[in-house]
């Protein structure tokens, strides 16, 4: 009777974890949607939306502390270099950031980052499935970013800015030529430009830790 009650503990612990990854490995979009709408709540985040021309766009309003503002795009400056994007773009080329199919998003990891992150398999899948699902927006996005007659980039509207303003680029960004670091500054008295070497279009995602120290110590200045 000891032993199987002995068998019976030692055989819970391991049925639940085998329910568990299967659940991750069958659903990943569940679980990582509930994690990441607990790291929201945390946060005092809330997820609103709004429907523009028959697009349902996803945002976050909210939080805690004084107000942050915090962009990351593709698109807005005009650098005193062309992208590899742009000239890709302008010979004819795909564009490697919209996203048809799962070779098509390991084209657009590759180009976004220096260096690819080791992402989970279930995880990466549905990261790529959302990648497809946004691919009509992302194209409209694209078509008014280059064909918009009305267009004033970023260093024209934000010229003679007295917001205090910490620019983060990486050196070997093929999105954006990491020129448009030095001109945003050079329009923006009290901004300041970091480059990171050898990192891509979105350095906090591929040096996490560094980002995350530049932005602490740049806020401590701003605070002080």
């Amino acid at each position: 009777m000891k032993k199987s009650k002995k068998r019976i503990l030692i055989a819970a612990p391991v049925i639940i974890l085998a329910a568990i990854f299967s659940f991750y490995f069958v659903f990943p979009g569940i679980v990582y949607k509930f994690l990441v709408s607990r790291e929201r709540s945390a946060a005092g985040l809330i997820q609103k939306s709004i429907d523009i021309n028959e697009l349902h766009i996803e945002y976050l309003e909210g939080g805690k502390g004084d107000v942050l503002v915090l962009l990351h795009g593709f698109g807005g400056i005009l650098s005193s270099q062309p992208s590899e994007l742009s000239q890709r773009l302008e010979s004819g080329e795909p564009n490697p950031l919209i996203v048809e199919n799962k070779k098509d998003y390991d084209r657009l990891i590759d180009f976004v980052f220096v260096k690819r992150p080791s992402i989970p398999g279930a995880i990466k899948r549905y990261f790529t499935q959302e990648a497809i699902h946004h691919r009509p927006l992302n194209q409209i996005i694209f078509k008014q970013i280059r064909s918009a007659d009305d267009f004033i980039p970023l260093e024209v509207s934000l010229r003679n800015s007295k917001t205090k303003t910490l620019i983060l680029w990486g050196d070997k960004d093929r999105v954006l030529h990491v020129s448009g670091a030095k001109i945003l500054q050079s329009v923006m008295p009290n901004a300041k430009s970091v480059i990171m070497k050898d990192v891509g279009h979105v350095p906090m995602l591929e040096k996490p830790e560094d980002s995350a120290i530049i932005f602490i110590n740049f806020i401590g200045k701003v605070e002080s």
